[in-house]
């Protein structure tokens, strides 16, 4: 499963912290003479900014430590987000300055400021689109029987690999209109390989 940017945190940092644009990722050669040469490092070009989130209170002062510390392995997975600017949902690391990966500022009454690195890493990833307006969460499961899209816990998968899945879903389940059915238990097969009746789409999410 793809972690998410909590949602009892701030969503946006302070909008005067948020600085910053590509990342670098030309190879400059300066020959003897003549203009310099340069070439692409990578195909794809992340993004870096700088962010300040204001007045977190000590509950989410300890749910950004503990975020960071287990959802994201120390800092070492990616987790989903929506871009502050252009709202999109994409996928981010925290990038660290060598000494520490983020500050916490105490500003007294029990408020804190948690300034970060964010790289914005390349590319729209498979389940974007699959996104709930406004909310951070990665679908878990999708089965897009009219596009033909079909994935489990971030993975692009066959059409086969949704029918396996079972556990307790937000589910939304699109025939003409989209039917949202919260914290509904799925067992294996209740997700089928191929559209039942007239449904288009089903899509799950791990309850918050």
């Amino acid at each position: 499963m793809i972690p998410h940017w909590p949602t009892a945190m701030r969503q946006a940092p302070r909008r005067q912290s948020w600085t910053g644009g590509p990342q670098e990722v030309r190879a400059t050669f300066r020959p003897e003479v003549g203009p310099d040469m340069t070439r692409r490092r990578i195909t794809g070009t992340p993004r870096i900014y700088q962010a300040v989130f204001q007045n977190l209170s000590n509950v989410q002062r300890t749910l950004f430590d503990g975020f960071f510390d287990e959802d994201l392995a120390g800092g070492t997975l990616a987790f989903a987000w929506r871009d502050p600017i252009d709202g999109d949902l994409a996928l981010w690391r925290i990038r660290g300055d060598g000494d520490t990966p983020y500050s916490m500022t105490s500003k007294g009454a029990a408020l804190h400021d948690l300034s970060l690195t964010l790289l914005r890493l390349p590319g729209v990833p498979w389940w974007a689109p699959y996104g709930l307006a406004g909310d951070n969460r990665a679908p878990y499961v999708v089965a897009d029987y009219q596009g033909g899209v079909y994935g489990v816990a971030g993975q692009r998968t066959a059409a086969a690999a949704v029918a396996l899945v079972a556990g307790t879903f937000d589910l939304f389940t699109t025939d003409g209109a989209t039917t949202a059915e919260l914290a509904h238990v799925v067992a294996a097969g209740d997700i089928p390989a191929t559209a039942p009746g007239t449904v288009t789409k089903i899509v799950g999410f791990v309850p918050e």
